[in-house]
Protein backbone atom coordinates (compact mmCIF):
# COMPACT_ATOMS: atom_id res chain seq x y z
CA UNK A 1 0.00 0.00 0.00
CA UNK A 2 1.39 3.55 -1.11
CA UNK A 3 1.72 6.16 1.70
CA UNK A 4 -1.25 8.34 -0.43
CA UNK A 5 -3.61 5.38 -0.15
CA UNK A 6 -2.72 5.30 3.68
CA UNK A 7 -3.59 7.92 3.61
CA UNK A 8 -6.70 8.23 1.98
CA UNK A 9 -7.90 5.33 3.93
CA UNK A 10 -7.32 6.86 7.66
CA UNK A 11 -9.47 10.37 5.77
CA UNK A 12 -12.17 8.03 5.06
CA UNK A 13 -12.38 6.43 8.42
CA UNK A 14 -12.29 9.70 10.23
CA UNK A 15 -15.52 11.13 8.05
CA UNK A 16 -16.98 6.97 8.08
CA UNK A 17 -16.67 5.09 11.59
CA UNK A 18 -14.34 6.84 13.36
CA UNK A 19 -15.76 9.86 13.05
CA UNK A 20 -19.29 8.24 13.91
CA UNK A 21 -16.96 6.35 17.05
CA UNK A 22 -15.86 9.65 18.46
CA UNK A 23 -19.03 11.45 18.28
CA UNK A 24 -20.35 8.37 20.40
CA UNK A 25 -17.15 8.67 22.78
CA UNK A 26 -18.13 12.52 22.93
CA UNK A 27 -21.50 12.24 23.66
CA UNK A 28 -20.96 9.65 26.76
CA UNK A 29 -18.33 11.72 28.45
CA UNK A 30 -20.88 14.68 28.04
CA UNK A 31 -23.57 12.81 29.43
CA UNK A 32 -21.09 11.19 32.55
CA UNK A 33 -20.47 15.02 33.05
CA UNK A 34 -24.02 16.27 33.01
CA UNK A 35 -24.07 13.41 35.74
CA UNK A 36 -21.47 13.95 37.78
CA UNK A 37 -20.65 18.10 37.27
CA UNK A 38 -22.84 20.53 38.77
CA UNK A 39 -24.47 23.52 37.02
CA UNK A 40 -22.29 26.95 37.52
CA UNK A 41 -25.37 27.83 40.27
CA UNK A 42 -25.06 24.60 42.20
CA UNK A 43 -21.43 25.13 42.22
CA UNK A 44 -21.72 28.82 44.19
CA UNK A 45 -23.64 26.90 46.53
CA UNK A 46 -21.48 24.24 47.28
CA UNK A 47 -18.48 26.67 47.74
CA UNK A 48 -20.35 28.35 50.28
CA UNK A 49 -20.88 25.18 52.19
CA UNK A 50 -17.82 24.17 52.33
CA UNK A 51 -17.51 27.75 54.90
CA UNK A 52 -20.66 26.01 56.84
CA UNK A 53 -19.20 26.01 60.58
CA UNK A 54 -19.55 22.65 62.21
CA UNK A 55 -22.83 22.14 64.77
CA UNK A 56 -22.42 23.60 68.00
CA UNK A 57 -22.78 20.16 69.74
CA UNK A 58 -25.56 21.46 72.12
CA UNK A 59 -28.89 20.05 70.47
CA UNK A 60 -29.36 16.80 67.99
CA UNK A 61 -28.37 17.80 65.17
CA UNK A 62 -29.86 17.12 61.98
CA UNK A 63 -27.13 17.00 58.82
CA UNK A 64 -29.31 17.92 55.49
CA UNK A 65 -27.55 17.70 52.58
CA UNK A 66 -28.39 19.20 48.67
CA UNK A 67 -30.95 16.20 46.88
CA UNK A 68 -29.82 15.50 43.84
CA UNK A 69 -31.60 16.94 40.90
CA UNK A 70 -33.12 20.22 43.58
CA UNK A 71 -31.38 22.16 41.11
CA UNK A 72 -31.88 25.90 42.61
CA UNK A 73 -32.51 24.35 46.17
CA UNK A 74 -36.49 24.51 46.18
CA UNK A 75 -37.22 21.22 47.15
CA UNK A 76 -34.68 20.61 49.77
CA UNK A 77 -36.22 23.68 51.59
CA UNK A 78 -39.26 21.28 52.11
CA UNK A 79 -37.49 18.85 54.21
CA UNK A 80 -35.89 21.66 56.07
CA UNK A 81 -39.29 23.23 56.70
CA UNK A 82 -40.76 20.10 58.28
CA UNK A 83 -37.95 21.13 61.37
CA UNK A 84 -39.25 24.81 61.88
CA UNK A 85 -39.80 26.16 65.40
CA UNK A 86 -38.25 22.70 66.89
CA UNK A 87 -36.26 23.98 69.88
CA UNK A 88 -34.71 20.10 70.50
CA UNK A 89 -33.06 19.96 67.36
CA UNK A 90 -30.31 21.93 65.05
CA UNK A 91 -30.19 21.70 61.35
CA UNK A 92 -27.23 21.88 59.62
CA UNK A 93 -27.20 22.05 55.63
CA UNK A 94 -24.67 20.97 53.43
CA UNK A 95 -25.01 22.41 50.15
CA UNK A 96 -23.70 19.27 48.09
CA UNK A 97 -25.66 16.43 47.29
CA UNK A 98 -24.48 12.63 48.62
CA UNK A 99 -25.36 10.50 45.79
CA UNK A 100 -24.81 6.42 45.28
CA UNK A 101 -22.86 5.75 41.88
CA UNK A 102 -24.80 4.15 39.17
CA UNK A 103 -21.87 3.33 37.32
CA UNK A 104 -20.45 0.58 40.59
CA UNK A 105 -21.99 -2.77 41.61
CA UNK A 106 -25.17 -1.69 44.09
CA UNK A 107 -23.29 -2.95 47.03
CA UNK A 108 -20.16 -1.17 46.62
CA UNK A 109 -21.81 2.10 45.57
CA UNK A 110 -23.70 2.06 48.81
CA UNK A 111 -20.73 1.36 50.60
CA UNK A 112 -18.90 4.24 49.31
CA UNK A 113 -21.85 6.52 50.23
CA UNK A 114 -22.26 5.47 53.89
CA UNK A 115 -18.48 6.02 54.09
CA UNK A 116 -19.01 9.68 52.77
CA UNK A 117 -22.37 10.25 54.65
CA UNK A 118 -20.51 9.41 57.86
CA UNK A 119 -17.39 11.36 57.23
CA UNK A 120 -19.94 14.33 56.76
CA UNK A 121 -21.87 14.10 59.97
CA UNK A 122 -18.17 13.55 62.12
CA UNK A 123 -17.12 16.98 59.70
CA UNK A 124 -20.30 18.55 60.63
CA UNK A 125 -20.53 17.42 64.16
CA UNK A 126 -24.11 16.13 63.32
CA UNK A 127 -26.05 13.42 64.79
CA UNK A 128 -28.09 11.80 61.75
CA UNK A 129 -27.76 12.66 58.00
CA UNK A 130 -31.13 13.12 55.81
CA UNK A 131 -30.31 12.81 52.40
CA UNK A 132 -31.96 11.85 48.95
CA UNK A 133 -33.34 12.84 45.26
CA UNK A 134 -36.16 14.45 43.82
CA UNK A 135 -38.51 12.37 41.57
CA UNK A 136 -40.50 14.98 41.05
CA UNK A 137 -39.97 18.41 42.33
CA UNK A 138 -42.69 19.97 44.32
CA UNK A 139 -44.78 15.95 44.02
CA UNK A 140 -42.58 13.34 45.08
CA UNK A 141 -39.02 13.19 47.20
CA UNK A 142 -36.90 9.90 47.76
CA UNK A 143 -35.23 10.32 51.45
CA UNK A 144 -33.32 8.35 54.13
CA UNK A 145 -31.12 8.59 57.05
CA UNK A 146 -28.16 7.47 58.43
CA UNK A 147 -27.42 7.62 61.89
CA UNK A 148 -23.67 8.86 62.98
CA UNK A 149 -21.49 5.56 63.99
CA UNK A 150 -24.25 3.76 62.36
CA UNK A 151 -23.79 0.60 60.12
CA UNK A 152 -26.80 -0.15 59.24
CA UNK A 153 -28.35 -1.29 55.66
CA UNK A 154 -28.99 2.22 53.37
CA UNK A 155 -33.15 2.20 53.29
CA UNK A 156 -34.96 4.70 51.17
CA UNK A 157 -38.50 6.01 51.15
CA UNK A 158 -40.43 7.82 48.53
CA UNK A 159 -42.39 10.38 50.17
CA UNK A 160 -45.31 12.05 48.29
CA UNK A 161 -45.53 15.94 49.02
CA UNK A 162 -49.16 17.33 50.19
CA UNK A 163 -48.84 21.38 49.35
CA UNK A 164 -45.20 21.09 49.24
CA UNK A 165 -44.98 19.54 52.85
CA UNK A 166 -43.80 16.26 53.82
CA UNK A 167 -46.99 13.56 54.86
CA UNK A 168 -46.63 11.89 57.92
CA UNK A 169 -45.16 9.17 57.19
CA UNK A 170 -42.37 11.23 57.05
CA UNK A 171 -42.42 12.18 61.11
CA UNK A 172 -42.80 8.79 61.86
CA UNK A 173 -40.25 7.95 60.12
CA UNK A 174 -38.01 10.64 61.65
CA UNK A 175 -38.72 10.12 64.99
CA UNK A 176 -38.03 6.69 65.19
CA UNK A 177 -35.16 7.98 64.17
CA UNK A 178 -34.65 10.16 66.81
CA UNK A 179 -35.60 7.87 69.78
CA UNK A 180 -33.01 5.03 68.35
CA UNK A 181 -30.63 8.27 68.80
CA UNK A 182 -31.16 9.66 72.11
CA UNK A 183 -31.09 5.59 73.52
CA UNK A 184 -28.29 5.11 71.60
CA UNK A 185 -26.82 8.01 73.28
CA UNK A 186 -26.71 6.96 76.73
CA UNK A 187 -25.94 2.76 76.26
CA UNK A 188 -22.64 3.66 77.98
CA UNK A 189 -24.82 4.35 80.71
CA UNK A 190 -25.88 0.38 80.84
CA UNK A 191 -23.22 -1.33 78.72
CA UNK A 192 -20.40 0.38 80.81
CA UNK A 193 -21.48 -0.19 84.23
CA UNK A 194 -18.50 1.07 86.60
CA UNK A 195 -16.72 2.86 84.23
CA UNK A 196 -16.32 6.65 84.55
CA UNK A 197 -18.81 7.89 82.18
CA UNK A 198 -19.28 11.63 83.60
CA UNK A 199 -17.36 13.63 81.02
CA UNK A 200 -18.76 11.27 77.73
CA UNK A 201 -22.22 11.21 79.16
CA UNK A 202 -22.95 15.10 79.87
CA UNK A 203 -23.37 15.77 76.38
CA UNK A 204 -25.76 13.64 75.73
CA UNK A 205 -27.40 14.27 78.69
CA UNK A 206 -27.37 17.83 77.69
CA UNK A 207 -29.01 17.02 74.75
CA UNK A 208 -31.49 15.21 75.81
CA UNK A 209 -32.59 17.79 78.30
CA UNK A 210 -32.91 19.97 75.58
CA UNK A 211 -34.78 17.46 73.59
CA UNK A 212 -37.28 16.34 76.28
CA UNK A 213 -38.05 20.32 77.45
CA UNK A 214 -38.93 20.97 73.83
CA UNK A 215 -40.00 17.46 71.99
CA UNK A 216 -41.46 17.47 68.26
CA UNK A 217 -44.85 17.56 68.42
CA UNK A 218 -45.53 14.36 66.80
CA UNK A 219 -43.93 12.21 69.46
CA UNK A 220 -45.76 9.78 70.38
CA UNK A 221 -46.79 9.20 74.77
CA UNK A 222 -44.85 6.44 74.70
CA UNK A 223 -41.53 7.96 72.73
CA UNK A 224 -41.97 10.80 74.94
CA UNK A 225 -41.48 8.32 78.04
CA UNK A 226 -38.50 6.61 76.30
CA UNK A 227 -36.74 10.33 75.77
CA UNK A 228 -37.62 11.00 79.21
CA UNK A 229 -36.62 7.76 80.56
CA UNK A 230 -33.65 7.88 78.84
CA UNK A 231 -32.54 11.38 80.11
CA UNK A 232 -33.08 10.09 83.48
CA UNK A 233 -30.29 7.04 83.00
CA UNK A 234 -28.14 10.08 81.83
CA UNK A 235 -28.38 12.19 84.99
CA UNK A 236 -28.71 9.63 87.35
CA UNK A 237 -25.38 7.84 86.39
CA UNK A 238 -23.87 11.69 85.86
CA UNK A 239 -25.04 12.26 89.75
CA UNK A 240 -23.86 9.25 90.75
CA UNK A 241 -20.42 9.41 89.58
CA UNK A 242 -19.88 13.06 90.38
CA UNK A 243 -20.56 15.09 93.21
CA UNK A 244 -23.76 16.83 91.37
CA UNK A 245 -26.74 16.43 93.34
CA UNK A 246 -28.46 18.55 90.79
CA UNK A 247 -28.32 15.55 88.23
CA UNK A 248 -29.74 13.52 90.53
CA UNK A 249 -32.73 15.74 91.23
CA UNK A 250 -33.03 16.10 87.00
CA UNK A 251 -33.38 12.20 87.15
CA UNK A 252 -35.81 11.69 89.92
CA UNK A 253 -38.24 14.70 87.76
CA UNK A 254 -37.32 12.58 84.15
CA UNK A 255 -38.05 9.74 85.70
CA UNK A 256 -41.49 10.50 87.29
CA UNK A 257 -42.38 12.24 83.70
CA UNK A 258 -41.79 9.37 81.72
CA UNK A 259 -44.07 7.59 83.66
CA UNK A 260 -46.48 9.92 83.15
CA UNK A 261 -46.10 8.81 79.37
CA UNK A 262 -45.61 5.63 79.08
CA UNK A 263 -48.13 4.22 81.48
CA UNK A 264 -48.07 1.36 83.79
CA UNK A 265 -51.75 0.83 82.32
CA UNK A 266 -50.60 0.69 78.56
CA UNK A 267 -46.67 -0.49 79.09
CA UNK A 268 -46.39 -1.53 82.33
CA UNK A 269 -42.84 -3.33 81.30
CA UNK A 270 -41.54 0.06 80.55
CA UNK A 271 -42.83 1.62 83.75
CA UNK A 272 -41.77 -1.09 86.32
CA UNK A 273 -38.61 -0.30 84.47
CA UNK A 274 -38.68 3.44 85.01
CA UNK A 275 -39.83 3.22 88.27
CA UNK A 276 -36.76 0.82 89.59
CA UNK A 277 -34.52 3.34 87.96
CA UNK A 278 -36.59 5.68 90.03
CA UNK A 279 -35.75 4.02 93.00
CA UNK A 280 -31.87 3.91 92.08
CA UNK A 281 -31.88 7.67 91.76
CA UNK A 282 -33.65 8.62 95.17
CA UNK A 283 -31.83 5.72 97.02
CA UNK A 284 -28.49 7.63 95.56
CA UNK A 285 -29.63 10.86 96.92
CA UNK A 286 -30.92 9.93 100.29
CA UNK A 287 -27.48 8.86 100.69
CA UNK A 288 -26.45 12.08 100.56
CA UNK A 289 -29.03 13.92 102.04
CA UNK A 290 -29.54 14.46 105.81
CA UNK A 291 -32.61 12.30 107.59
CA UNK A 292 -34.19 9.22 106.10
CA UNK A 293 -37.23 10.81 103.56
CA UNK A 294 -35.50 10.39 100.22
CA UNK A 295 -34.33 6.52 101.55
CA UNK A 296 -37.83 5.75 101.92
CA UNK A 297 -39.13 6.99 98.84
CA UNK A 298 -36.52 5.01 97.24
CA UNK A 299 -37.74 1.71 99.22
CA UNK A 300 -40.92 2.51 98.34
CA UNK A 301 -40.16 3.37 94.37
CA UNK A 302 -38.36 -0.68 94.89
CA UNK A 303 -40.91 -2.25 96.34
CA UNK A 304 -43.74 -1.34 93.69
CA UNK A 305 -41.62 -1.87 90.77
CA UNK A 306 -40.89 -5.52 92.69
CA UNK A 307 -44.50 -5.86 92.76
CA UNK A 308 -45.48 -4.99 89.22
CA UNK A 309 -42.58 -6.93 87.52
CA UNK A 310 -44.27 -10.05 87.33
CA UNK A 311 -47.63 -8.96 85.97
CA UNK A 312 -45.40 -6.70 83.51
CA UNK A 313 -42.99 -9.80 82.35
CA UNK A 314 -46.61 -11.78 81.75
CA UNK A 315 -48.25 -8.75 79.76
CA UNK A 316 -45.05 -8.18 77.91
CA UNK A 317 -45.33 -12.03 76.89
CA UNK A 318 -48.52 -12.25 75.94
CA UNK A 319 -48.24 -9.71 73.44
CA UNK A 320 -45.61 -11.65 71.85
Amino acid sequence: MTEQESSSGVLKWILGGGLGLAALVGAYVWAVAKEFLPSPAQLARRIRGEFVEPATGTHFTILLTELDGDTDGSQTKHVAAAFRGQEGIEVVRSLKPLKINPYRAQSEAEIQARRTGQQWLQDHNADLLIWGEVVQADVSLRLWFLQAGGDGAIGKTAYSLQDAVLPKDFDEDFATELIALALASVAPATKQAGTYLVELLKPAAEKLQRLSAHPPPYLSSDQRGRLQNAFGVAAATIGGQSAEDTWLKKAVSAFDSAMKEHTRARVPLDWATTQNNLGTALWALGEREAGTARLEEAVAAYRVALENYPQARAAAMGDD
